[in-house]
């Protein structure tokens, strides 16, 4: 058949057949029973489900014919796919298309033809169902009408096709994006688990084995939150489901036992799943162990608090110290004040101003240390008192 012979859309329609992923395929009983319905309704020796790719005319089911293919610049349905409705040849020795066609002249010794187009959903011409026999023949209005009836039959089984392919490429595309998402998880060391509504646990991954300590087979099918949590954790878990179905995500920290007895702590982020019609049907959680984390957090706030301890008890010796070291001073400068008042040469003068200066510094002394404390303390009280800026 020549390039002008082609169908204008030759294109489309070979895409389309091509997205249907059927040709060499196995028979189907499917198809099978159409061509043996449409050779009794129609009385023909012969009937096929014929689909037409660049080289060749390929057949999906075939009663009476011991071919399974021809090359398609010889094929009658050639002809049929490029006319709107049922193509019927009732002598092809007589056709001025067909009188030199080796399926004609030759094997099988065609002579009647009737062909009805089959299309894709898209309108696409993509083979036909037809009725063949080694005699001239025809065909009455009921018989045609019932072979149209049954081509648009195979015309729905190929949208069924399509549409089942199209999910289980797009289940087939979701699962490799589902496992790629998994495996960068595990490599992070992170825990998957996905629960259903019950938090039936629906899987697990090696991390989250490996953090529990139990094997997947152990933890599928058991409710999550009485296997690894009791008591308020419980409570506080399934409060938290109950208000995820209205948020995208959540984080929050609880403790857990695994499967030696072991308290450990886990920062879980959990969202809800939903099925394709916006139902809830379970959750995902997304699991890190931070009981090392913890631990050191316990120890930093041990830490704290005894820091803290330790600047009380400083801040008590020091006000302590100043006072009984206040006491004995108080009583020096008191002396020294009374003996100023009697008569002194200038030796004892001397001595007298020393002991004056020596107890001022050192009051001095401890009152920086009381107001340490305070600034410490936190309650230093400041004085307004007013000078001469000159």
């Amino acid at each position: 058949m020549s390039h002008r012979q082609h169908p204008v859309n030759e294109q489309d329609r070979l895409s389309a057949l091509k997205e249907l992923n059927i040709i060499d395929t196995a028979p189907e009983q499917d198809y099978d029973d159409i061509v043996r319905l449409a050779s009794q309704i129609c009385k023909t020796p012969i009937s096929l489900i014929t689909l037409l790719d660049e080289q060749r005319q390929w057949f999906k089911a075939n009663h009476g014919m011991a071919a399974t293919q021809t090359p398609r610049d010889i094929s009658f349905c050639t002809h049929a796919i490029r006319q709107g409705d049922i193509m019927i040849v009732p002598d092809a020795s007589k056709d001025e298309r067909f009188t030199v066609n080796p399926l004609v002249t030759g094997d099988p010794g065609i002579r009647f033809y009737a062909g009805v187009p089959i299309h894709s959903e898209a309108g696409f011409p993509l083979g036909t169902l037809c009725v063949i026999d080694h005699k001239p023949h025809t065909l009455t209005s009921e018989q045609v009408f019932a072979l149209q009836v049954l081509a648009k039959q195979v015309q729905k089984l190929l949208v069924l096709r399509a549409k089942i392919g199209g999910m289980e490429k797009a289940e087939a595309i979701l699962k490799i994006r589902e496992e790629k998402y998994r495996r960068i998880i595990t490599n992070m060391h992170l825990g998957l688990l996905e629960v259903d509504r019950d938090e039936k646990i629906l899987f697990a991954n090696e991390s989250f084995c490996e953090m529990s300590g139990y094997q997947f087979e152990e933890l599928k099918g058991k409710t999550h939150s009485n296997f690894f949590i009791g008591g308020e954790t419980s409570t506080l878990l399934k409060n938290k489901n109950e208000t995820e179905t209205n948020i995208v995500e959540d984080a929050f920290e609880i403790a857990v036992k695994n499967k030696n007895g072991q308290v450990r702590w886990w920062l879980i982020s959990g969202a809800p799943r939903f099925d394709d019609a916006g139902q809830l049907n379970g959750y995902i959680g997304i699991h890190l162990d931070i009981t090392r984390q913890k631990k050191l957090e316990l120890e930093l706030t041990e830490a704290r608090e005894h820091a803290e301890d330790s600047t009380r008890s400083k801040e008590i010796f020091l006000a302590n110290m100043s006072h009984e070291i206040r006491t004995p001073m108080n009583a020096i400068v008191g002396m020294a004040n009374q003996l100023a008042k009697t008569t002194l040469d200038t030796k004892q003068l001397f001595y007298l101003d020393t002991i004056h200066a020596a107890s001022e510094n050192l009051l001095v002394i401890i009152n920086d240390i009381l107001d340490l404390s305070k600034i410490e303390a936190g309650k230093l009280q400041l004085e307004r008192i007013g000078f001469d800026p000159r």
